[in-house]
């Protein structure tokens, strides 16, 4: 993935994928006393990073559950969701309560019919997921590339 500095005058840097999505931005600040020091605990866990998983299944029988079905998963793609299959979309997370933060949002948004499920893993136990195309096996593209600045 190959990342844009943007610098603005007197700004901190900010750095964006190329793609569309997943969007995300990461900001890089100095503070006036110098570089902070990151102790371990601050650092990328598997077992303390987080995934969401939202599965839906959503009526589109009227045109009025047909613009809530589209709310809903336009709700889901702003707050930086993506699609995993056909009404499943996963997001990671640093933290639980990141991960908190999230779905109380996307419980905000739910619309007034369907079924909306909602799973929250560590990011170790995503990683033993099982992916299937067709009958072979073969490892899934990883979705994010994470940045560690030290």
């Amino acid at each position: 993935m190959i990342f844009y500095v943007k610098k603005a005058i007197d700004a901190p840097i900010f750095l964006t994928s190329e793609k569309k999505r997943p969007t995300f931005t990461v900001v890089l600040a100095v503070p006036p006393s110098g570089p902070v020091q990151c102790s371990e605990s601050a650092m990328i866990n598997g077992y303390r990073s987080m995934w969401i998983l939202v599965m839906f299944d959503l009526p589109t029988d009227t045109k009025k559950a047909r613009r809530d079905y589209a709310q809903f998963r336009k709700h889901l793609l702003e707050d930086g969701f993506t699609r995993t299959q056909f009404s499943v979309y996963s997001r990671f997370t640093m933290s639980r309560e990141e991960a908190e933060k999230h779905v109380g949002r996307v419980k905000t948004w739910l619309p007034p019919d369907g079924e909306v499920r909602i799973l929250c893993c560590t990011d170790k136990q995503f990683e033993k997921m099982y992916v299937f195309f067709g009958k072979i096996r073969r490892k899934e593209p990883s979705p994010w590339q994470q940045l560690t600045f030290f």
